[in-house]
């Protein structure tokens, strides 16, 4: 929507929410709130402002649930801020995934270390690796992606990859009998990587990794071994999964 019209809704939720003694009434606008800042975030004039508001209540609210919710929001707003508006409308089922979201922790949008920091989503049996790195990893080579004609550049169709996303958010790490594409999970490992609070290779280390020649083997070691232990685990990981689609 245009920009004055995300202001507008904003700032109505604003007006709704102050001193409003209504417990329930506050719970329901505070899961509009969630829902807003997954999709579009307010104008630049209005964004500091508007993450301040949100803080405040993140660190002062007398519920708790309030001030959780307020933290998630916080959270989600100030990465929207830097990548802007989703760019198309959510469908119902993404709404309601968004409002139990403060909750019921995604493994998308977050850093690695908060994803394994959660043990929901760490994967059961190997406890090194995130839940869904393996899921949808192992999900491609299920589906046949290894003889998959551009796997990894042709993307998987829009609705399985957002109901399957749904459906891992809710929990469910099982594919169904609808998705046949080795596409799908292969898109969705990108759109996961995409989305992380911090990037797998962090920016202090992003010059250095663009610049690094394709025979500078002993350089290029030294700069995976110098990542967080986690960023270096999944990167590894990633290093020796592709290895199987790069083999004739």
């Amino acid at each position: 929507c245009n920009i004055e019209l995300r202001d507008e809704l904003y700032l109505q939720l604003v007006k709704q929410l102050t001193e409003n003694p209504g417990a329930e009434s506050r719970r329901r606008g505070w899961e509009v709130v969630c829902c807003y800042v997954t999709v579009f975030p307010p104008s630049i004039v209005m964004d500091q402002w508007m993450l301040e508001w949100i803080a405040a209540a993140r660190d002062g609210d007398p519920d708790a649930d309030i001030r959780r919710m307020a933290g998630h929001a916080h959270k989600k707003l100030a990465r929207l801020c830097q990548v802007g508006p989703k760019g198309r409308i959510p469908k119902i089922e993404e709404v309601e995934r968004a409002m139990v979201a403060p909750f019921r922790q995604s493994p998308f949008g977050e850093t690695l270390q908060d994803i394994m920091a959660n043990p929901d989503l760490v994967d059961p049996e190997r406890p090194e690796y995130p839940r869904i790195l393996i899921f949808l990893s192992e999900a491609v080579v299920k589906l046949s992606g290894c003889s998959t004609e551009g796997i990894f550049r042709v993307p998987g169709d829009i609705d399985g990859v957002t109901a399957l996303k749904l459906r891992i958010e809710n929990g469910q790490y099982e594919l169904g009998d609808s998705i046949r594409d080795p596409s799908i999970p292969a898109s969705l490992l990108k759109l996961w990587l995409r989305e992380l609070a911090e990037p797998l290779v962090p920016s202090d280390l992003y010059e250095r990794c663009i610049h690094v020649r394709p025979d500078d083997a002993a350089t290029a070691i030294a700069l995976l071994d110098a990542l967080p232990p986690i960023n270096r685990a999944v990167a590894k990981y990633l290093i020796k999964y592709l290895q199987i689609f790069a083999n004739p």
